[in-house]
């Protein structure tokens, strides 16, 4: 635990990135394997050393589960109109299924719901991608090498 970066990052996100909860009346929400869900929320390249959906960037979001209800948002860019900043967004049956195909989308081999409908609505929308690394060689001899993250955005 790198105590300095979580500060940091702490900050970053507070400072600059606005706040929500949504709530999914029917405790639709699903989780993933990863707990905390990140998505891309524009399109950008890939660096060597960090993702679409990296933690501090712009154009991110950032799904922190409470519960199979309810869930804490930080976002940075251009958000779903049903977001709206510093309140409790109740989401319709399709806002919940756009939010559930993003966690299942950005899990990479479990995720979990209360409802077995929730998973059953969006089973079909899931790409299986396996992590992958990219790996950089530079002139001076030196190598470096990233995790590609798999990456769904929430608007796809």
């Amino acid at each position: 635990m790198d105590s300095t970066y979580l500060v940091e990052l702490s900050r970053t996100i507070i400072t600059y990135y606005d706040f929500s909860i949504i709530k999914s009346e029917n405790h639709d929400f699903l989780l993933s394997d990863h707990y905390v869900t990140t998505s891309a929320l524009s399109i950008k390249g890939q660096y060597v050393n960090v993702s679409n959906r990296h933690l501090g960037l712009k154009d991110v979001l950032v799904l922190i589960p409470l519960s199979s209800k309810y869930y804490i948002a930080y976002f940075n860019g251009d958000k779903p109109s049903y977001l709206k900043t510093n309140q409790i967004n109740l989401l319709d049956h399709e806002q919940v299924k756009q939010i559930n195909r993003t966690i299942l989308n950005n899990s990479y081999t479990k995720c979990i719901g209360q409802n077995r409908e929730s998973i059953e609505a969006i089973v079909d929308d899931f790409k299986y991608e396996s992590p992958s690394r990219a790996v950089v060689g530079y002139e001076s001899g030196k190598q470096t090498a990233a995790l590609r993250k798999k990456e769904r955005s929430i608007l796809l």
